[in-house]
């Protein structure tokens, strides 16, 4: 069919099967926009020294008080009346008052090949419980920098999210230009890598470059089509007061990086009691929009 006939046709299937379909839908589905939180250990929250980690240690902190930005960003957009749901197959933060939702996939140590490789199971167990993600916020990159800063695999990782999106509902990807590193953290084991020397540099210099060449993948992909939404996290926090080692925020730096999702969020939300599917007719299919509650 001739592109004009294709575009009527897809109206028309829309009007007749999807919109009476997907109204019912509205009718008796709770109203939650649900929000995967997805990286590694700056989205889990996990800690350098191990005066932190371990459960000898007086400053031992245990999952159950780990939140990283998750509760800031919950708190912010429960306040303003946007009905949310965390999702993912992980769960921290569960004696923290108040409580919030834990539900995250926030994997310590996870590499940005790993996160290419894995994402459509993430999705995919959501899926299968019963939550699929509508959104995704990616902070993924921090582990393996010293190695190369290629934007290769977070293309693949998009690539994978839309292999999901082909045979399940649209995701959209708020993706993160990430934090960057303290060079002047003391740390007890002396092994500060944020000055570590690269190819590129530092370590410091490693995380800019790949950051840089994410965005003009990511920015590339937005160009074609793709529902993506960059975000800054690396100029948004003081490396000097905002962190609790060389890579990972302290209370002060999370509360930073939940304001910056939020401000994304909040872009994309809308002022209304519920979140549906509106159709697109540029593209030809459904997109999301986000509900708030009064």
């Amino acid at each position: 069919m001739r592109k004009n006939e294709v575009n009527s046709f897809k109206k028309m299937l829309w009007m007749s099967v999807i919109v009476p379909m997907l109204l019912s839908i509205t009718l008796f589905a709770a109203d939650a926009v649900r929000i995967m939180p997805l990286g590694d250990s700056i989205t889990h929250e996990n800690y350098r020294d191990d005066k932190y980690n371990l459960v000898t240690s007086p400053d031992y902190i245990p999952e159950a008080m780990r939140t990283a930005y998750r509760d800031d960003l919950w708190y912010a957009l429960q306040g303003n009346g946007y009905d949310v749901d965390f999702v993912g197959a992980l769960k921290t933060g569960e004696d923290i008052e108040p409580p919030f939702d834990v539900d995250h996939e926030g994997h310590n140590g996870l590499e940005k090949s790993q996160m290419a490789a894995n994402v459509k199971g993430y999705l995919e167990a959501a899926r299968d419980a019963g939550n699929p993600a509508d959104i995704v916020l990616l902070h993924i990159g921090t582990n393996g920098i010293r190695s190369e800063v290629s934007a290769d695999d977070i293309d693949l990782t998009l690539d994978n999210i839309q292999s999901y999106e082909d045979t399940n509902t649209p995701v959209k990807v708020i993706l993160a230009r990430i934090i960057n590193c303290d060079p002047t953290w003391p740390s007890s084991t002396g092994n500060n890598i944020c000055d570590d020397v690269t190819p590129q540099g530092t370590v410091s210099d490693s995380l800019t470059m790949f950051n840089d060449n994410v965005v003009a993948m990511a920015n590339a992909r937005i160009a074609n089509g793709d529902d993506i939404v960059i975000v800054d996290m690396e100029s948004a926090l003081d490396y000097n007061t905002d962190m609790i080692d060389d890579l990972h925020p302290n209370d002060a730096g999370y509360a930073k990086m939940a304001n910056v999702w939020y401000t994304a969020l909040e872009a994309n939300l809308m002022t209304n009691q519920e979140h549906h599917w509106n159709f697109d007719e540029d593209k030809g299919y459904a997109v999301l929009a986000l509900g708030k509650t009064t």
